[in-house]
């Protein structure tokens, strides 16, 4: 079970809140409204995107998974909240244009093969406010490649398609095909979509995926029977906490919050697969409504503990807030794939005791570094190469301290956790507490040696984000040397920042330092080939480049890069006190 963040209800009588306070909302293919009662002060949203269709096309593509978004949002008595709920893309058979699903999935296109629809996104407004929107997957056409799962932050690319992000509708794939379109509003809501496969109905070239519908939508996918992206989810800017915010994967795989006990199954939120004539799952929306009080725990909470506003994101294995209800950190048990959330103990940190009770002699690794800052934005194991929590049962410790292992136990591996922080929409500077190794943990590509040069330059500071074939990461380079190398000897533990500022396409900044005293900037030039999907990882690049921190850490801490150096410190210092070096 997830945990959440928010206060258990406590109602009279006992049991949950009495069942009119919960509604839910299946796919009717029409707006749904519900108006706030008195007594009210929450709405904790919970929101599914439609699955994108699979096409026509033999073979394993799937239409992308919906997006998931949990998030409390203030209301008063007499607030109208709509809903929409997305339907999944739709199929209607071979020589026809396949339907996006209501209210905004993109259509996939017919040629000598059939493109799957887009999922609808599903959306709730607060009178005549966009208040979230989980996005829904793109569609494939079965030939080349799955569509983009919806988001989330953003969707995540098609076979050629973009998907949408929280600034720009994703890319059309080319060849007739159509953009996303956005940003959603009320006044909007009938209009923005996802790109329409294309071009639509014209040959043996004409068959592309539709793009998912978002906040902005996925870009369709061109001829050929190419897969679309997905589109992006959204959270009102004052949204009180949020619980998650997640990006779906393929629909071979299971939708995104389908743990959560509100999930009423599936095909929900699933992408089909091709050639099954399978439309994709249809979203799901559920509203309950909260009393004055039942929120126990806000972002406020966060910038009190740290003395600073703005702090997008704390992982640690400590409890740096106080107010802070949830767990530190998912382990996965290597040996029958358990899962278990650890929480503080009574000091506040992760109990190594605890931890090795439930690995045995297995090792455990890291499912989930839970934010400590209820925005959602969690760092996941999504490239299926996740940091080590325990070694054979035993957790790494940095300064007397419990760490996670980034590098492996040889410190030559590629290990990551991808966040949910998009470098072009939110730059950031990262302070972090751990022991790295001395050497480069990998290297050897063209990336590895450019990014050594421009970072290291001879100096002893060189961790920072970087562009390797795919995303921006936050990696370690020992040395000006990206030959490779397999040293396991770890420094004494220190507090490290780096301030980075991108621009796509143009010029991308790291400023590193230690101990608050700063270390010559570096540039690094860019261009589009760069880019991925704009995700920052912790650990490494997704692909590309064997560049990646190597050591131990216990935290890891996300502000925006405009923070002034006075309240960089003032985190750096509270970090140093905490963890005692």
């Amino acid at each position: 079970m997830i945990a959440g963040i928010i206060a258990q209800q406590a109602v009279a009588g006992g049991g949950g809140p009495p069942p009119s306070d919960i509604t839910d909302f299946p796919y009717t293919g029409a707006e749904e409204t519900i108006t706030v009662p008195s007594g009210k002060a929450f709405a904790r949203l919970k929101l599914w995107g439609g699955g994108g269709q699979g096409g026509r096309y033999g073979g394993s593509p799937y239409g992308g998974n919906g997006g998931f978004v949990d998030v409390v949002i203030p209301v008063t008595p007499g607030d109208v909240l709509t809903v929409q709920t997305g339907q999944g893309g739709q199929w209607v058979g071979a020589a026809a244009n396949s339907p996006g699903g209501w209210p905004d999935g993109g259509n996939g296109s017919y040629g000598d093969t059939t493109g799957g629809g887009g999922g609808g996104s599903s959306r709730v407004f607060i009178n005549s406010d966009l208040a979230a929107i989980a996005g829904g997957g793109g569609g494939s056409a079965g030939y080349a490649g799955s569509g983009g799962g919806g988001g989330g932050p953003a969707g995540i690319n098609g076979w050629s398609a973009g998907g949408g992000t929280q600034t720009a509708g994703g890319v059309a794939g080319g060849g007739g095909a159509g953009p996303g379109t956005g940003p959603v509003t009320y006044a909007t809501r009938t209009a923005q979509r996802g790109g329409h496969g294309g071009p639509q109905g014209i040959s043996t070239g004409a068959d592309g995926g539709g793009g998912g519908g978002g906040y902005y939508g996925g870009g369709g996918g061109d001829g050929d029977g190419r897969a679309a992206g997905g589109g992006s989810g959204f959270v009102k800017p004052d949204a009180l906490v949020v619980n998650e915010f997640l990006t779906g994967d393929v629909g071979s795989v299971a939708a995104p919050g389908s743990s959560d006990p509100a999930y009423p199954g599936a095909p929900i939120a699933r992408g089909s697969q091709a050639f099954t004539g399978t439309d994709g799952g249809d979203g799901f929306v559920q509203i309950e409504l909260l009393p004055t009080g039942s929120i126990s725990y806000s972002t406020a909470d966060v910038d009190a503990a740290w003395g600073v506003s703005g702090i997008r994101g704390v992982y640690s294995l400590r409890k740096t807030v106080p107010e802070y209800p949830g767990p530190l950190v998912r382990g996965k048990r290597t040996s029958d794939n358990a899962l278990m959330d650890f929480y503080p103990d009574g000091g506040g940190w992760l109990d190594p005791a605890e931890v090795a009770t439930f690995a045995g002699a297995s090792d455990v690794v890291v499912e989930r570094w839970f934010n400590q800052v209820p925005n959602g934005l969690h760092a996941e194991n999504a490239f299926g190469t996740p940091p080590l929590l325990a070694v054979a049962g035993v957790v790494p410790t940095a300064g007397g301290n419990p760490a996670i292992m980034f590098g492996g136990t040889g410190f030559t591996t590629k290990t990551r956790l991808r966040t949910g922080f998009n470098i072009f929409s939110t730059p950031h500077t990262i302070v972090l507490g751990g022991k790295r190794t001395n050497d480069n943990a990998g290297g050897g590509s063209t990336w590895g040696a450019l990014i050594a040069g421009l970072l290291s330059g001879g100096s002893t500071i060189s961790y920072g984000y970087v562009f390797s074939t795919s995303v921006p990461s936050l990696m370690q380079n020992g040395t000006t040397d990206s030959s490779g190398g397999t040293g396991t000897t770890l420094d004494t533990p220190k507090i490290f920042s780096w301030r980075a500022a991108a621009a796509f396409g143009g010029v991308f900044t790291v400023t590193p330092y230690v101990d608050k005293t700063v270390s010559s900037n570096r540039t690094v030039n860019f261009g589009a080939a760069a880019l991925f999907d704009g995700f920052t990882s912790i650990g490494g690049a997704a692909n590309g480049s064997n560049d990646h921190i190597a050591g131990n850490y216990t935290e890891f801490v996300f502000v925006p890069a405009d923070l002034s150096d006075p309240d960089r410190e003032l985190i750096e210092d509270a970090m140093s006190t905490a963890l005692g070096y």
